[in-house]
C-alpha cells in the first residue's frame, strides 16, 4: 500500500472515485486498487485515491 495517512473504507473510496462499492471491492481484491485489511475491514489510503483521480484526470485531458 502506498504512502502514509488516513485510511478510508471501501464505501468512502467508492464514493470519491465515482464507482460502486462492488467495483471497488473487485479492484481491491485484484490489486488494481492497493488496499489493506484490518480485521474484517478492507481500507484504502487517501493518497491512493488521490493518485488514481489525478491519473484519470491527466488521461482524460
Amino acid at each position: 500500500m502506498e504512502g502514509k495517512g488516513k485510511l478510508v473504507s471501501i464505501g468512502e473510496a467508492a464514493l470519491r472515485l465515482g464507482i460502486s462499492k462492488i467495483t471497488c471491492y473487485r479492484w481491491a481484491e485484484a490489486g488494481t486498487l492497493p488496499s489493506t485489511k484490518l480485521g474484517a475491514r478492507r481500507l484504502i489510503a487517501e493518497a491512493t485515491i488521490d493518485r488514481l483521480i489525478a491519473e484519470a484526470t491527466r488521461e482524460g485531458v
